[in-house]
């Protein structure tokens, strides 16, 4: 008799303004590709992985990349209610998008108050366009309890 192994799976969704990198960050993640001159997310994409675990347990992974677009704003914001937890990302050389975090955090404690989320700083390499202090993000970050 064969015996089914049942596999974890976890589903996030990753969310932030447009062009902060969310598509980036799973490109690299999933496929170990970068590209500067990304198109912009139309909708929402689902990346999956299989992850071996150190106790040797296998851990499927989704994560739901969404639009940034405010056009696609409600149906992004909409997958609250299907995950697991939420990476909230923006750019550190868009103050902008730094800001928004708020809203965003906002909108998903409307939907699901207890959510996982982590709070994701992303172009962290382009040191010379920084807009945003790495002392600003831990304060932010300790203020609204969110692992950064």
């Amino acid at each position: 008799m064969i015996s089914k192994v049942k596999i974890k799976v976890i589903r996030l969704a990753m969310l932030g303004n447009t062009r902060v990198g969310k598509t980036s960050i799973c490109r690299v993640f999933f496929s170990d590709y970068f590209r500067e001159d990304e198109f912009v997310t139309i909708g929402h994409y689902k990346y999956e992985k299989q992850i071996r675990m150190e106790d040797g347990n296998d851990l499927k992974l989704i994560i739901w990349d969404t639009s940034g677009q405010e056009r696609f704003h409600y149906m992004s914001i909409g997958l609250c209610k299907k995950v697991q937890g939420m990476l909230l990302c923006f750019d550190l050389t868009n103050k902008e998008t730094f800001n928004r975090i708020k809203l965003w955090l906002d909108e998903i404690n409307d939907i699901n108050p207890n959510l996982p989320i982590i709070l994701l700083g992303n172009k962290y390499d382009l040191i010379d366009k920084r807009k945003i202090t790495e002392e600003e993000v831990e304060v932010f970050a300790e203020k609204c309890s969110l692992p950064y």
